[in-house]
C-alpha cells in the first residue's frame, strides 16, 4: 500500500500577504508582508514547514522574520527566536521520509559524522552526534512499526548532553537513528588494490572510529603481521594528520595497546587472506576496540570460510563473555545502529559460532541468544 503525504497551499491571514516565491537551486523561499511584527510571529507558530530547504519569510517595518523546518528566527542573521511548533497527531501517517506523528521531514543523520564507541556492558552502540537531534532536524526510526519519529515528537527538545533514548509512541519500542541510506557492508568490502598490485586502499569507513577507517589509509598488499607489530614504537595510521594525532595525544600511556588494537583492525580487514590468516594466528584481538573488527570478518560476504573459523576460534580463546557478547550485539543489531549485516550472513556467523563454542559455554551462548529473540 502506498501513502501520499498531503500538501497544502500557501497559507495567508487577513494580516499577512503572500508576496512571490523564489524558487533556487537548492532552496525555495515563500516571501509574505506583514504591517506588524506580532502578526508575522503569529502567523510563524500557525503555519508549519514540513520539508527541508524551504523556507518562510515575513516582511515586516519592524524587520524580517523566517521559520524553517526546525526554527523561527531572524531573517538578517539567522539567529533563532524559538523552536518551530510542530501540530501533534494521536494518528500516525506512515511514510519513510517524514515523521508519522507530525508530517515533518526527519533529516537522516549522515554516517561520516558518526563516531562509535562500543561499551562492554551494555547491549547499545553508543553514537556521539554534533549538538541536540532537534537543532538538525534529526529524529529516529522503529524497525517494528516501519515509523519515523523526529526529535521534537520523541520529546528530545532540550540540550541534555546524555538524553535517555526514546520509545516508539506506537509499539513502545526502543528506537534507532534515522540514518542515510548506505550499504554500510559494501562500503566495508570495498578495499581495491593500487594501480601496480601491490597496495591497498583502504577508504574512511563510516562507521570507524580513531582506531579504525577515520581516513583513507594505505597499506601493503603483502605484511609480516608479527614483526610488524613486534616493533619498540608502532606507527601512527595518518601521521600528519592533526586531528588524529590530537587523539593519539589523548590516548597518553594507552597509546602502544590503542596503536595495537588499530592496526589489527586493518589487517582484519585486509583483502589479502593471508594477511587476515597470520593476524589471527600471531595477534590477539583482545580489546574491545577489535571487536566490530571480528564481527565484519564473521560475517563478511567475501572473506573465505577458513578465516571465519579461525575469527571463531580466536573469539572463543579470549575467554572473555563480554566479548562474545559484544560482537553477537554487533552481528544481531542490538544496539541504536543497524550493523547492516544481511541476514543470510549473521544466520552463517552464528553457525560457525556454534560450531567452534566450548562445550563448558553452550548453554551460555544459548541463552545470549535467546535474550535478543525480543529485540
Amino acid at each position: 500500500m502506498m501513502f501520499r503525504r498531503k500538501r497544502g497551499r500557501d497559507k495567508t491571514s487577513a494580516n499577512v500577504r503572500l508576496v512571490g516565491r523564489d524558487e533556487r537551486e537548492r532552496a525555495t523561499y515563500i516571501i509574505y508582508s506583514a504591517a506588524r511584527l506580532a502578526a508575522a510571529l503569529d502567523f510563524l507558530r500557525q503555519t508549519p514547514v514540513t520539508e527541508e530547504f524551504v523556507y518562510l519569510i515575513v516582511e515586516t517595518p519592524q524587520g524580517n522574520i523566517g521559520r524553517d523546518l526546525v526554527y523561527i528566527f531572524d531573517e538578517s542573521d539567522g539567529t533563532p527566536l524559538a523552536l518551530a511548533p510542530r501540530p501533534a497527531s494521536s494518528d500516525p501517517t506512515p511514510s519513510e521520509t517524514h515523521c508519522a506523528w507530525c508530517g515533518h521531514f526527519v533529516v537522516p543523520v549522515e554516517l561520516p559524522r558518526l563516531r562509535f564507541h562500543e561499551v562492554v556492558s551494555s547491549v547499545a552502540t553508543h553514537v556521539l552526534v554534533e549538538g541536540p537531534l532537534y537543532k538538525r532536524g534529526h529524529g529516529f526510526s522503529c524497525e517494528h512499526c516501519g515509523f519515523l519519529q523526529c526529535a521534537v515528537c520523541s520529546g528530545m527538545t532540550n540540550d541534555d548532553a546524555d538524553p535517555p533514548m526514546p520509545t516508539c509512541r506506537s509499539c513502545g519500542r526502543e528506537l534507532r537513528f534515522h540514518m542515510e541510506d548506505v550499504p554500510l557492508h559494501e562500503l566495508r568490502e570495498s578495499s581495491r588494490l593500487g594501480p601496480n598490485g601491490e597496495i591497498v586502499l583502504f577508504p574512511d569507513d563510516p562507521l570507524g572510529d580513531e582506531t579504525w577507517g577515520l581516513l583513507p589509509l594505505k597499506v601493503p598488499w603483502t605484511v609480516d603481521v608479527e614483526a610488524f607489530l613486534a616493533q619498540p614504537t608502532l606507527p601512527y595510521l595518518w601521521p600528519g594528520d592533526d586531528r588524529y594525532e590530537s587523539l593519539v595525544a589523548d590516548w597518553g600511556a594507552d597509546a602502544r595497546r590503542m596503536l595495537r588494537a588499530s592496526w589489527i583492525n586493518v589487517y582484519l580487514h585486509h583483502p589479502n587472506p593471508d594477511v587476515v590468516s597470520e593476524c589471527l594466528r600471531v595477534a590477539r584481538p583482545d580489546s574491545v576496540y577489535n571487536m566490530t573488527a571480528l564481527a565484519d570478518l564473521l560475517a563478511s560476504p567475501t572473506a573465505e570460510q577458513s578465516l571465519k573459523t579461525a575469527a571463531s576460534v580466536a573469539l572463543w580463546a579470549l575467554d572473555s563473555e563480554p566479548k562474545v557478547r559484544m560482537v553477537l550485539n554487533l552481528l544481531l543489531s542490538r544496539g541504536l545502529i543497524a550493523s547492516d549485516y544481511s541476514p543470510q550472513a549473521v544466520h552463517q556467523a552464528l553457525a560457525e559460532l556454534w560450531a567452534t563454542c566450548p562445550a563448558e559455554k553452550a548453554r551460555w551462548f544459548e541463552e545470549q541468544l535467546d535474550d535478543g529473540e525480543d529485540d
